[in-house]
C-alpha cells in the first residue's frame, strides 16, 4: 500500500508542475495552405512548419521558449472576399 501513496503523490506533483506552465493562445494571420483553422500543439516538434509562413513559425518558436504546457493557434486569412483585413 505505501507504493500507491507514493504514486499518487508523484502524480499530484507533476499535475501541479504542468499546470504552472500554462496555456498560450495566439491568433496568426496566415494564408499558407494546409492545416486547420484552430490547432493545439504541445511541442514545437508537433508544428508542421510548411503550414505557416516563416515569420509565423518563428513566432511559434519564440512562444515555446517560455515553456508553455500547450499552445492553441488560431489561423486566420489575411484577405477576405471584400479585400484585405485591417492590421
Amino acid at each position: 500500500m505505501p507504493e500507491i501513496n507514493i504514486i499518487f503523490k508523484t502524480k499530484g506533483l507533476t499535475a501541479i508542475q504542468r499546470s504552472e506552465r500554462g496555456i498560450v493562445a495566439v491568433i496568426l494571420k496566415d494564408d499558407t495552405e494546409g492545416g486547420q483553422p484552430v490547432s493545439l500543439y504541445k511541442s514545437i516538434l508537433d508544428v508542421d512548419f510548411s503550414q505557416f509562413t516563416q515569420r509565423n513559425y518563428e513566432y511559434l518558436k519564440l512562444l515555446y521558449e517560455g515553456g508553455p504546457y500547450k499552445v492553441i493557434v488560431v489561423k486566420v486569412p489575411t484577405t477576405t472576399e471584400k479585400g484585405v483585413l485591417p492590421v
